[in-house]
């Protein structure tokens, strides 16, 4: 296997003398440690903030397990390493898949070599590259124009803004492209997106659905996609060629 890179740790642990030992060892690896102590510190960590973090290494303790699964996907786009004593085997993260972003080691500070740290390390990044390509190729199979559908983030990237859209309105917006040309008829947006949540006959939720997508996404001739209601139908989003000389929108959506 090759070399491991160096890398930028985030070290997780209340226990200051395990934290400094840990530090230690991954220091005399080569590795860059921060050290965090306190447990509501753990958003902006895996949120990374203004440094961007390699991977989170954490022993497992008393309120970690309910804190990352309470951060859903904020966790789960971080690489999670963590660190188990044979005493915590029984600890319920391990009768269930919840935690199925992460890898757990059976570790000791003293007894555990540096080798097989660097290996579940080195494990745990590889996998994780591979699903970040994976998710990548599934995105680029989501873009229109100069569009693009981040379905994992529910965010729509358009040329140099993130565009952030209330959930019902990205399905929305991301069937629409779907069926470029083709009428996406209402009763197919109660049943797939309002179902139990609005009554079949009132449309102006849907309406008020598209004027925000169409205001949001700047549907409009200058960025090459128009959205219309199809009277009694639904709603058709078609691509047309901008005029000569017409200038691109890119005013941000407020």
């Amino acid at each position: 296997m090759t070399e491991q890179k160096n890398l930028l740790i985030a070290l997780y642990d209340a226990d200051d003398l395990r934290s400094a030992a840990l530090k230690s060892k991954l220091g005399s690896m080569g590795h860059q440690t921060i050290v965090f102590t306190r447990i509501t510190n753990l958003p902006n960590i895996l949120k990374r903030g203004r440094r961007r973090f390699d991977l989170l290494l954490a022993p497992l303790q008393e309120g970690l397990v309910e804190r990352l699964l309470s951060l859903g996907q904020e966790a789960s786009d971080m690489p999670t390493l963590l660190l188990v004593d044979p005493a915590q085997w029984g600890h319920p993260l391990f009768r269930g898949n919840d935690l199925v972003w992460c890898d757990v080691v059976d570790f000791d500070i003293a007894r555990t070599q540096n080798e097989e740290l660097a290996w579940r390390m080195r494990a745990l990044l590889a996998r994780r590259g591979k699903a970040a390509l994976a998710r990548a190729a599934q995105n680029a199979n989501l873009a229109w124009g100069d569009y693009r559908f981040l379905e994992r983030h529910r965010i729509v990237l358009h040329r140099d803004r993130e565009i952030f859209l209330q959930p019902r309105q990205f399905d929305f917006a991301l069937e629409l492209f779907r069926n470029m040309g083709r009428v996406v008829t209402r009763d197919w947006l109660w049943s797939a997106l309002w179902r139990a949540t609005l009554l079949r006959g009132d449309s102006r939720v849907f309406d008020v659905c598209a004027a925000n997508v169409r205001r949001k996404l700047e549907l409009c001739a200058e960025n090459g996609f128009v959205l219309k209601a199809v009277y009694g139908q639904g709603y058709l989003l078609s691509e047309c060629v901008p005029l000569p000389g017409t200038i691109r929108r890119t005013v941000p959506a407020g």
